[in-house]
């Protein structure tokens, strides 16, 4: 009886003694990174379209390159994979591309200035879009390593040091074949 009273003690003590660490862990304020962005911050398009569009685009990756123009016939545009016959081109899916660059936003910014691009694979790419605007403005987009978990692949813009996560999905603009912009015959 009196070992059964004493184990209950030390029981008791032992759950008083870890719930205490508990709500002492609860209330003690997150570990502040320099890598944390905070939640209510909005991030923009990578590119910026105003007063501006696509002209070219130029498209690098382990599957080959290729171009792909701005062409206006009968009063429309028209993005064409060039080098190609135009009935050859999907014009849906190049139309995608363009859209997707449009609205190529990042889910987070990694490193606002990273020092060693290495790291995220950016230095050499993956895979490189080169983006010509109608006011000659030229972006060139760096794609890079897959980021830990799955959670995006990493992107720098003209070679800067500002390190951008973007979706998997995001992604796949990068790294479609040249016959992915074709029509199926």
């Amino acid at each position: 009886m009196k070992q059964r009273k004493y184990n209950l003690i030390i029981a008791v003590i032992l759950l008083v003694l870890l719930l205490a660490i508990f709500f002492v862990l609860i209330s003690m304020p997150a570990a502040k990174d320099d890598n944390d962005i905070p939640d209510s911050q909005v991030l923009e398009n990578i590119i910026d379209m105003k007063d501006k569009k696509i002209s070219h685009i130029t498209v690098k990756n382990p599957l080959g390159s290729y171009e792909i123009g701005l062409k206006t016939k009968d009063g429309e545009d028209e993005y064409l994979l060039l080098g190609e016959d135009d009935n050859k081109t999907s014009k849906t899916a190049t139309q995608t591309l363009v859209e997707s660059i449009i609205n190529l936003k990042p889910v987070q910014i990694v490193q606002e200035e990273a020092k060693n691009l290495s790291l995220y694979g950016v230095d050499k790419g993956q895979a490189t879009l080169k983006v010509d605007f109608d006011n000659n403005d030229t972006i060139v987009l760096k794609l890079g390593n897959d980021a830990p978990l799955s959670k995006g692949a990493y992107l720098v813009v003209n070679g800067e040091v500002k390190v951008y996560l973007i979706n998997m999905t995001d992604k796949e603009i990068f790294l479609n074949e040249k016959d992915f912009y074709k029509n199926q015959e």
